[in-house]
């Protein structure tokens, strides 16, 4: 053999270098399953980064990581390519050791397919039941390196399709609960269409697939329903390839949010983005799976601030898919600086205003006395027409007053907005009283989703009719005690409301710049009072 070895010296040097290669390997990969923190550490909005490809630098940069405000790393080990899994496994676990040490959360979904895509037709049932055993022993791995979500497969309707998925998601269900404790969450995709079988009260979806966003509404609902049994539901959803359609993905996702939000409460579910990008872009070996147009970094950047201002308010946590992935990885572009901004902002799931008993909640607000804030314009009054001049008032007033405005409308509408948060809030919120001329009183909770004024999205919460004459001096009360409103229009009660997530910030008297009611509009405000 020793003469073997010196006789072919170039062979030799490769099989030394090889069997160093495997070694160095063999020790990194025992080395990285060795002081992994067991403790879970659940969060309450997650804000996280997913990256299917072999995350080294993601697992180097975790300080920065933490910086852009990430608070859970995802991945997904393969359960396919067995050849590939000896060198990929063990970058998973210096992952995970490296999240966990640095305090970030970690969520696991097995992958069962590659770059080359999934081919549903080809799934056997004896590869089911391969990817099943690799499944549950990912979730006994799970469970012993105390990892806080697992979700069974990514995009299990991708790789299996849509209603194979939904029956494995059942019967896999109760194998996991047996070897892991933590939260178990079913991960989508909305791409591969709808479940046959599925009646969610709407059209049948076949006959809808030509109708872009329409098939995938039902398909993103019955992803929810067919979650309900999970700890939570996750949908990876991709803007379409073609760029032309961005503008009306953009409008269909974020009338979706809010129908697949609504859906999850009914069943008491958290709801969560599992992953979303768009690509600067697309190399050859990834091409068939990465969704979404080609687009310029500044474009990437506008895409993901417009799609975090849509689901953030809704959902009850988003990842972005990649760090360093080609394409699509946030490292060192403009879109890593908006995942900061965005994800640094607190607070920001919206609830919508409860309406409940009006004289019930006015009830449980005190009458406040002691006189903190006046202003009477010098005697003269304060005009406005047509919202030509805006009058704020910047003090801050906490969450409990009573505000009384005195103001008389010479024809069209006034507009009292409170608790304007348009400065500071990148959601643009505010709440509203529009009233008008004709006997009308329109209350809204509102905010424009991408920060302009195209297209709020306008919560009603009333729309009492009142008597009102022009040329007649009124008083308009809104009275607050923490989550709790009460409006009154000359001492009488109006309308009273709940918001469990209430706003908070400025005050501006107007009137209104149009209104289908009337074009011309000329208010007049003479006094306001604060009292605490």
């Amino acid at each position: 053999m020793i003469g073997f070895l010196k006789k072919h010296k170039i062979l030799s040097g490769f099989l030394i270098f090889i069997c160093i290669v495997i070694i160095t390997f063999s020790v990194f990969s025992i080395s990285v399953r060795v002081g992994i923190p067991k403790e879970r550490h659940y969060v309450s909005y997650i804000k996280g980064i997913w990256e299917p490809w072999p995350p080294i630098e993601l697992a180097q940069d975790m300080e920065r990581v933490k910086e852009d405000n990430i608070n859970l790393v995802s991945f997904g080990p393969l359960v396919i390519y067995p050849a590939v899994q000896f060198f990929y496994e063990p970058l998973m676990f210096n992952l995970m050791k490296q999240a966990k040490k640095n305090g970030l959360a970690v969520h696991i979904a097995p992958q069962a397919f590659g770059p080359g895509g999934a081919e549903p037709g080809n799934v056997d049932e004896k590869d089911i039941e391969k990817y099943t055993e690799k499944v549950i022993g990912w979730a006994k791995i799970s469970e012993k390196y105390g990892v806080e979500y697992f979700s069974p497969m990514t995009e299990a309707d991708y790789v299996l399709g849509p209603d194979r998925a939904v029956e494995w998601h059942k019967e896999v269900l109760p194998e996991i609960r047996e070897v892991y404790s933590g939260k178990v969450i079913a991960k989508w995709t909305p791409r591969c269409g709808c479940v046959t079988d599925m009646d969610i009260g709407l059209l049948d979806c076949v006959a809808a697939e030509h109708e872009f966003g329409y098939n995938w509404t039902i398909a993103t609902l019955q992803r929810v329903v067919a979650s309900k049994d999970y700890d939570g539901v996750m949908l990876d959803v991709f803007p379409p390839d073609n760029i032309e359609e961005l503008e009306t993905f953009h409008e269909w996702f974020e009338d979706s949010v809010k129908k697949t939000s609504s859906e999850a409460k009914k069943y008491n579910i958290p709801i969560y983005i599992g992953e979303f990008a768009t690509a600067t872009e697309k190399p050859k070996f990834l091409e068939k799976i990465m969704g979404g147009p080609l687009v310029s970094k500044e474009e990437q950047a506008e895409f993901t601030a417009r799609y975090l201002d849509a689901v953030m308010p809704y959902y009850d946590g988003v990842i972005y898919c990649g760090w360093s992935l080609p394409g699509y990885g946030v490292k060192d572009k403009p879109v890593e600086q908006v995942i900061k901004n965005r994800f640094g902002i607190k607070d920001i799931r919206c609830e919508l205003p409860e309406i409940l008993n009006p004289e019930d909640i006015a009830s449980r607000i005190p009458v406040r006395t002691n006189l903190v804030f006046e202003e009477n314009f010098e005697g003269k009054g304060w005009e406005t027409r047509n919202a030509d001049y805006a009058y704020s008032i910047d003090k801050k007033f906490g969450d409990a007053y009573r505000m009384i405005v005195k103001f008389k409308i010479v024809e069209g509408t006034a507009m009292v907005f409170f608790e304007d948060e348009r400065q500071t809030n990148p959601l643009k919120t505010f709440y509203v009283c529009q009233i008008a001329e004709a006997g009308r009183l329109l209350f809204m909770r509102q905010e424009s989703p991408t920060g302009g004024p195209s297209e709020p999205d306008r919560t009603m919460v009333a729309e009492p009719r009142i008597e009102m004459k022009p040329n007649v001096w009124n008083n308009l009360e809104i009275s607050r005690n923490k989550n709790y409103f009460a409006i009154y229009l000359n001492d009488r009660l109006v309308h009273a409301f709940s918001d469990p997530n209430p706003l908070k910030g400025s005050f501006e008297l107007s009137s209104a710049l149009y209104s289908h009611l009337n074009s011309n509009n000329h208010v007049v405000y003479s006094q306001i009072k604060v009292f605490k």
